[in-house]
């Protein structure tokens, strides 16, 4: 025993018990050590074609399985980003080759510290070797980035992995094991040429997802029940992976199947959906608005673009159909959409206006979804951001640009100059249409400026627009038409945008019938006007 504890950690530097043994021994907690450390998996498995991974991925894995030999160790490294599938896939490779699956356990109770994490993990680790048959398993080692990555990352305070305690556990344990990690350009080399496999994954195209969307509705004899339309809907609207599809089909087939009718079952579909994606991805559980590409009936009615936009819109419909004709070899790669004005001057629509008419998707990637603190890693999410939009033949939308194309002349960081350089080199390249808007030009790149083939200004609204926005959110709310009097007190409101109206809109939409009245509605939208210009240091009389 005294040479077997420092190897499993069950003994810590103070010669202690580990905290979940004491725990045990004393009656704190009731879960078995066993249970503790690692579980068997007994749940659903997605089946292994709806998994968008290329088959010589899946043969390869085989092969070297069958081969393997008792005394050797098999181990297979699936890294990407978060929500693509890499846990699901390896259950279902586990099914596949018909092996029992186990996960090692990610996290003690209470426990926030990231070295100590690590050890509990690897006494987990050790644990499971020991407890399971390994000729009949396949062991998953989830959430693996702080024990594979010793290289510690920019702006990273966790704790990083003792690569040769990593090492050894990859030479010298017994088995088929799966190592699963976010991010890996952190694994040192000589960690990383004891890795017998690899597979990247990348979040799901529209297409991809289409795809496995259709299986899943064979596979649940769902056909009659979910339209070409909605699945159309449902794949462009929800970036779920595999296991979310599955999970959301597989609980509407045995829902409607015991109703015996197929009323309520999108909105169904939809919230599995959206829970499936808040528990992936706190952060951007908002951001299904943001992506849907078929966005609510738009007009340009009232807006108020400076320049020509008539013959703007006639550029981009004849680039379109220009596109749809041409094959891989276009003459004319690309078109480049700049719309730039105060917030809420109605880019975002607009962008969603395009794609609409030019029955487009439109692939939208805010600044949250780009910028990294990894270093290199901006640049790898712009690439795959432009090679998403080229693959799907969709519309790019880059929002709150100016975040994006830094004026190099002002860089202070060496990031900010290669991210810029980055941007334009893949717009030199891609394939497709672009549009990016920015609440702020002047900031902008002026290279940047130079390579967008139509510039758009979006400014406040003129009084005729005050007065065509009024009417089209809060004739929702107020059936009566205003007085002569309040109908020009309204078009004279300044630095007025379709957002300001939506604002009041949704402040109001909630109030019972026959309580709102215009008054109350033209003072909430000067007190917008007031608040807007007091946050940017500006005063304005009415």
């Amino acid at each position: 025993m005294r040479n077997c504890c420092p190897k499993s950690g069950i003994l810590n530097s103070e010669k202690s018990l580990a905290n979940e043994i004491i725990d045990f021994l004393e009656g704190l907690s009731d879960t078995p050590i066993r249970s503790t450390y690692f579980k068997e998996y007994t749940g659903e498995a997605v089946p292994m074609e709806y998994h968008v991974i290329d088959n010589q991925h899946i043969k390869t894995i085989e092969t070297l399985k069958a081969h393997q030999t008792h005394q050797d160790p098999l181990n297979i490294l699936l890294y990407g980003t978060p929500g693509t599938g890499k846990t699901e896939f390896a259950r279902s490779l586990a099914r596949r080759l018909g092996l029992r699956t186990y996960e090692v356990g990610t996290l003690p109770e209470g426990e926030t510290d990231s070295k100590e994490i690590n050890a509990f993990r690897y006494r987990a680790f050790a644990a499971c070797q020991k407890m399971i048959d390994a000729e009949s398993s396949l062991v998953i080692i989830d959430e693996a980035d702080s024990l594979l990555n010793s290289q510690p990352a920019f702006f990273s305070m966790d704790h990083i992995a003792e690569k040769g305690q990593i090492n050894n556990i990859l030479d010298q344990s017994k088995g088929l094991f799966i190592w699963i990690v976010n991010r890996h350009d952190g694994i040192d080399e000589s960690t990383r040429r004891r890795f017998d496999y690899s597979i990247g994954f990348e979040k799901f195209t529209f297409v991809q997802r289409k795809a496995v969307w259709e299986r899943g509705i064979q596979k649940h004899h769902l056909d009659a029940c979910i339209t070409a339309e909605q699945i159309d809907y449902l794949a462009s609207t929800y970036e779920n992976n595999a296991g979310g599809i599955d999970i959301a089909l597989r609980n509407a087939a045995r829902t409607f199947r015991d109703k015996g009718s197929h009323d309520g079952m999108m909105p169904l579909i939809e919230n599995i959906l959206k829970a499936h994606l808040r528990f992936l991805n706190p952060k951007n559980q908002g951001q299904q608005d943001a992506i849907q590409p078929n966005a609510p009936e738009y007009g340009l009615e009232g807006i108020n673009v400076k320049g020509n936009l008539r013959a703007s819109l006639m550029v981009i419909d004849k680039f379109n159909n220009y596109w749809s004709a041409s094959g891989e070899n276009m003459p004319v790669r690309n078109m480049n959409v700049l719309l730039y004005g105060p917030p809420g001057s109605g880019k975002t629509e607009f962008a969603k206006h395009i794609a609409r008419t030019t029955k487009r998707r439109l692939v939208v990637k805010k600044t949250s979804d780009l910028l990294s603190m990894w270093v290199g890693e901006s640049e790898k999410n712009i690439r795959k951001a432009f090679d998403e939009a080229e693959k799907e033949r969709a519309i790019l939308f880059l929002d709150e640009a100016d975040s994006l194309f830094w004026n190099r002349d002002g860089a202070s960081h060496s990031w900010e100059v290669t991210q810029v350089n980055e941007l334009l080199t893949n717009m030199e390249a891609f394939k497709g249409m672009l549009v990016c808007s920015t609440n702020f030009k002047k900031v902008v790149d002026s290279a940047a400026i130079r390579r967008f083939n139509i510039k758009l200004e979006f400014d406040y609204l003129k009084p005729e627009g005050n007065i065509v926005f009024y009417k089209r959110f809060m004739g929702r709310l107020i059936t009566s038409m205003p007085e002569p009097a309040e109908a020009e007190e309204i078009a004279a409101v300044p630095c007025l945008t379709p957002g300001d109206f939506k604002a009041v809109f949704q402040k109001h939409a909630f109030f019972e019938p026959g309580t709102i009245t215009h008054r109350i509605l033209i003072d909430a939208l000067k007190a917008e006007v007031l608040s807007k210009n007091e946050n940017i240091g500006k005063k304005m009389g009415f």
